[in-house]
């Protein structure tokens, strides 16, 4: 495996449904079954981790003890879970947490154990006619040493006049003039950013620890009166991430928001609502849901779009991803996150892509809820590998309102893997609890 670390949810429901795949007798895709007993820590089994009112944003797995780290917005929170028995065991200082439209979203590791979370920032900040609105609020990265660090604002996007080079997530100042806002904000004074921290990941230099990128989503910024965005024909690049850049383990950072080129280019927000490095920092999967796909390289300040990969069996409110290397085997994880109605939480799915613009579907599984599911009307969620060991890996969801599920898969050699595709799979009856 490539010693990477990428740094993307929660009421009752009583079955769990996990498929198994089984490919030739050698594959498996199956409940860690002593996490939680089998597989679920489902909503209500532990009083101290509520699962409820849209509040679980984030998760992550800490590559060196193996932990399994929650988070919560609102009255912050970044609980510790073991991550072979679901059992909590303490949570992270978030005392310095604060700030931003949501205070905390997501979560995710590096390769030395450290651990870094988001909030969110809704981009803009509104006046009136005759007065200068308040700076909106910045993005904050925060960082974790260890688990029993104080957390400190790795970086915070500066409040200074935007500029596409030299300070890409800075603030633009203009005056409202758009005809398609209404006529009580036209002529005020508004300040804005890119929407930032949807989602993020976390890529570790395999060569040195102290170099460290920070992959963030980005979007436009909310709207002013109306379902339209302020305008933005100010804010190039808005259909691209952001990538914040450390060489000396997290002391100073330098931020890139880079250009698309060439054509065709993405579309505005097509990695907003998941994205995952690969085996490279210059290497991103991104997708804003409804099944579209997008996978790109950059170098620098410059993006290419390689392609918009169509993933079999995917359903639309798949979006949250992570990736794992594992025996030569590049493997990528979609978890499904449901929405309003509930429509198939918690699924997971499984691909090979060792050919990024051809993924292989290799099988699915399922937590999170049959009949019983509870609406995620934010579809909001997390997904992440642990560190693989030997052929086998574990994989942990967070599907907001429906509690956390944990995985063990294993691979074949990668000369099998591709062509045992298209497995079947079989389902296990979760037990109730007592």
């Amino acid at each position: 495996m490539l010693p990477r670390s990428r740094i993307a949810l929660a009421a009752t429901a009583s079955t769990l449904f996990a498929t198994s795949a089984v490919m030739a007798g050698i594959q498996t895709f199956q409940p860690l079954t002593s996490f939680a007993g089998d597989g679920w820590l489902a909503p209500g089994e532990n009083a101290s981790i509520p699962f409820a009112s849209d509040n679980q944003r984030g998760l992550a797995v800490n590559p060196v003890n193996g932990n399994v780290y929650l988070a919560t917005r609102g009255t912050a929170a970044v609980q510790i879970l073991n991550g072979n028995t679901g059992a909590l065991s303490g949570g992270l200082d978030v005392s310095t947490v604060t700030g931003g439209t949501v205070n905390l979203t997501s979560l995710r590791t590096a390769a030395d154990g450290s651990i870094y979370a988001t909030n969110l920032t809704a981009g803009r900040s509104l006046g009136t006619a005759s007065s200068v609105p308040a700076d909106p609020a910045t993005l904050r990265v925060y960082r974790w040493a260890t688990e029993g660090s104080t957390p400190v604002v790795a970086y915070e996007s500066p409040q200074t006049a935007f500029d596409a080079t030299s300070n890409p997530l800075g603030v633009l100042t203009t005056t409202l003039s758009s005809t398609t806002l209404p006529a009580t904000v036209v002529g005020f004074n508004v300040k804005y950013r890119y929407r930032l921290g949807d989602s993020m990941d976390v890529f570790t230099d395999p060569a040195n620890n102290q170099n460290v990128t920070v992959l963030v989503s980005l979007q436009n910024p909310y709207s002013v009166g109306t379902t339209n965005d302020v305008p933005v024909t100010d804010l190039p690049n808005r259909n691209s991430y952001a990538l914040l850049r450390t060489t000396n383990g997290g002391t100073s950072w330098t931020a890139t928001v880079p250009s698309f080129s060439g054509s065709p280019v993405p579309s505005l927000g097509d990695f907003r609502l998941g994205l995952t490095f690969t085996d490279s920092d210059s290497k991103v999967f991104g997708s804003q849901g409804s099944s579209i796909f997008r996978y790109t390289t950059n170098s620098g300040a410059s993006a290419t779009l390689q392609g918009s990969p169509t993933f079999a069996n995917i359903s639309g409110n798949s979006r949250h991803m992570d990736y794992v290397e594992i025996g030569g085997n590049k493997l990528l994880a979609i978890l499904d996150v449901g929405n309003a109605t509930n429509t198939g939480p918690g699924t997971v799915r499984i691909y090979d892509v060792a050919d990024p613009l051809n993924p292989v579907f290799l099988g699915s599984a399922r937590a999170a809820g049959a009949t019983n599911a509870v609406a995620n009307g934010n579809a909001t969620g997390s997904i992440m590998f642990g560190t693989p060991v030997g052929d086998t890996v574990k994989l942990y969801t967070l599907v907001t309102n429906n509690g956390v599920a944990a995985y063990t898969i294993t691979v074949p050699e990668p000369t099998t893997l591709a062509a045992l595709a298209g497995v079947t799979v079989m389902s296990l009856a979760r037990r109730r609890k007592a």
